[in-house]
């Protein structure tokens, strides 16, 4: 794992509309954890909190960090969707 790609990553919701709470946070949680164990990135470390999450992750070295967050803000939303939360989803991401 080459540690010189790790990156600290915000997301905030749409309108900082306050979706992740029980439900919704596990979702996150269990979207995010499928994604680390299908190699896409390693995920150090990461804090949900209502209207937005923090994540310390290194991407897989042959992807890129826009495609690994991709692919778990798709899935994400589309859980968001089918549990009744149409609409709310994550603004794009910016990595520091």
């Amino acid at each position: 794992m080459n540690l010189e790609r790790t990156f600290f990553v915000t997301t905030v919701t749409w309108k900082r509309t306050p979706i992740f709470r029980q439900h919704a946070s596990q979702l996150m949680v269990d979207v995010l954890k499928h994604h680390a164990e299908q190699g896409k990135f390693v995920l150090h470390e990461f804090v949900i909190m209502p209207d937005h999450l923090h994540l310390l992750l290194t991407p897989a070295k042959d992807i890129s960090l826009e495609r690994a967050l991709q692919g778990w803000i798709l899935v994400s939303a589309r859980q968001e969707a089918w549990a009744g939360m149409a609409g709310e989803f994550l603004e794009p991401s910016r990595s520091r």
